[in-house]
């Protein structure tokens, strides 16, 4: 374990001649010389010096040596940069420590598009290091830079310039974000074929915007783009193209140059296009798929739905319908919130996929997945009410001591009760509620005349008599699609008719969203009776 490394005896000097407040802060009340540095005995019993404290920079409680994250920034830019320095600061108001990058850059490099690229590819190796984007700026004289004597470049030193209210490095910041800018502007007002120029305008036209305010590389998701508008765009690819594109393949390809790529590439697969996924900009997770041979084997369930910000990663897992559409909207409303966001999407929607057996399969699916883009805490995870139970189980199982936040969304984890009423039939009447084909009050009404016990046929056919046929196919769903659709919903549900919650986790909120009419009569009554009963 590694930690600060103190000294005394008599070699080590008493004090700081005539500077008592120095002398304070480098001695302890007993006695010791705070050295600065962080050691660990290795496992003969030598002492090995690990860095600097003030080398560290803590995100979020997680803390990192900035030399491990400047070899990984220096091995990702290669011969670009003369000169880097990986500091850790603090903005004013800001909640956590953040990474701030210095570049010193050779003059042949500070073209528009080579700033951006250098830019890109730190925030890149910085995000799968630290889990967190940094604040980079460049410059082409290294002079301000505070070098000793010896030639070494004192990042304490570099943070208090930097965090100066007037910063010798304040318009190099600037600069540098206005080079990025500039080159993001230029690229977006040029698409580079006739697919990429169709898409870019169909973004604009659901967003009510010019297609000039756009870029081919720009999320959508940031900019306020809901699950209706993806609907949208899936019905208008349809119409245009010929091709049904997964939902999937929308969501995992949000940029109009991504998705263009990804459309050419189904293009290529003729009459059985398969969705295929953009890189993810944090780590690669393969592709979400499965296969005949092995249904399973090739399955990611990590939808990511905002790969940038310093904050901690927020994980969300579907409700009880198993897609994740629910979530885009609180990802756009979460765009400014500097958050990674993802969702974790269940199996069994693409073609030849089978779903999860039992929901320790789903839990164990769900906690590696994450693990395997955020290998570090602190870690953050909600469900949306199916999904309550699912997030309670992966808190549990991620290492102990690095879960800071658990949130259900509508229910707790307790969900027996609920679960063992939801046959097949009744799974289909909640999810046409959900995706708006039939009204909560036609719910009611097919529940209490006993909808539950007739024939799945008889099911789908009393729903689809009183559907909205114009969102049904805004939706873009077949009758056989929807009858899938219900499949994988109802072995979710089967998997918790026995599921009980046990033991316990750092800290649960509970979210308590207008409850449904045949399940309760009033957010009152839902919250007293339901959520204080289990004690919450």
């Amino acid at each position: 374990m590694t930690g600060n490394l103190e000294v005394r005896g008599v070699v080590v000097f008493g004090g700081y001649y005539n500077n008592p407040e120095a002398t304070a802060d480098a001695f302890t009340p007993d006695g010791w010389f705070r050295t600065g540095d962080t050691a660990m005995r290795d496992n003969d019993g030598n002492l090995c010096l690990s860095g600097r404290v003030k080398d560290i920079v803590n995100i979020n409680g997680l803390k990192v040596e900035c030399g491990e994250v400047q070899t990984a920034l220096e091995g990702a830019v290669g011969s670009r940069v003369v000169r880097m320095v990986v500091f850790p600061s603090r903005t004013a108001g800001g909640h956590t420590e953040q990474v701030t990058v210095a570049l010193v850059l050779d003059a042949s490099h500070f073209e528009d598009e080579t700033v951006a690229d250098i830019h890109d590819r730190i925030v890149e190796a910085c995000i799968l290091v630290t889990s967190s984007s940094p604040v980079v700026f460049s410059m082409a004289d290294g002079s301000l830079l505070p070098e000793t004597s010896l030639g070494k470049i004192p990042r304490a030193k570099m943070r208090e310039l930097f965090e100066a209210p007037d910063s010798v490095f304040a318009p190099y910041v600037e600069r540098h974000g206005a080079a990025v800018q500039r080159y993001r502007l230029n690229k977006m007002r040029s698409p580079s074929n006739e697919l990429q120029r169709q898409l870019l305008e169909d973004f604009a036209n659901l967003l009510d915007v010019q297609p000039e305010a756009l870029g081919i590389e720009v999320p959508v998701f940031e900019l306020g783009f809901t699950s209706m508008d993806l609907i949208r765009l899936k019905q208008r690819i349809r119409t245009r193209l010929g091709i049904t594109v997964p939902v999937i393949t929308l969501i995992k390809n949000p940029s109009v140059a991504s998705l263009a790529s990804a459309l050419t590439e189904m293009r290529k697969q003729g009459d059985n296009p398969r969705p295929l996924r953009a890189e993810s900009p944090i780590a690669s997770a393969g592709p979400c798929l499965g296969s005949p041979q092995n249904p399973a084997s090739k399955f990611n369930p990590v939808v990511c739905l905002r790969a940038s910000g310093s904050k901690t990663p927020l994980w969300l897992v579907h409700p009880g319908v198993g897609e994740v559409l629910v979530f885009i909207n609180l990802a756009s409303q979460l765009a400014s919130d500097n958050r990674p966001v993802y969702a974790l999407r269940a199996r069994g929607f693409e073609p030849n996929q089978s779903g999860f057996v039992s929901l320790e399969e789903a839990v164990s699916v769900y906690t590696s997945s994450i693990l395997r883009i955020q290998p570090c805490g602190p870690y953050a995870v909600a469900g949306y009410s199916y999904g309550a139970c699912l997030a309670f189980e992966i808190a549990k199982s991620l290492p102990e001591g690095s879960v800071k936040f658990v949130g259900n969304f509508n229910l707790p984890p307790h969900i027996r009760h609920r679960m063992r009423y939801l046959n097949w039939n009744m799974c289909l009447l909640n999810l046409g509620h959900f995706i708006g084909l039939v009204s909560e009050q036609f719910v009611g009404q097919q529940e209490q005349a006993g909808f539950r016990e007739i024939p799945k046929t008889e099911a789908m056919t009393r729903l689809l008599e009183t559907a909205d046929m114009d969102r049904l196919a805004e939706l873009g769903l077949t009758k056989q699609e929807l009858a899938n659709w219900v499949d994988v919903a109802a072995g979710l549900q089967a998997m918790a008719a026995n599921y009980e919650p046990t033991g316990k986790v750092p800290v649960l909120d509970v979210f308590h969203a207008i409850p449904l009419r045949t399940v309760t009569h009033s957010r009152e009554e839902w919250v007293k009776k339901h959520l204080w009963a289990r004690g919450l």
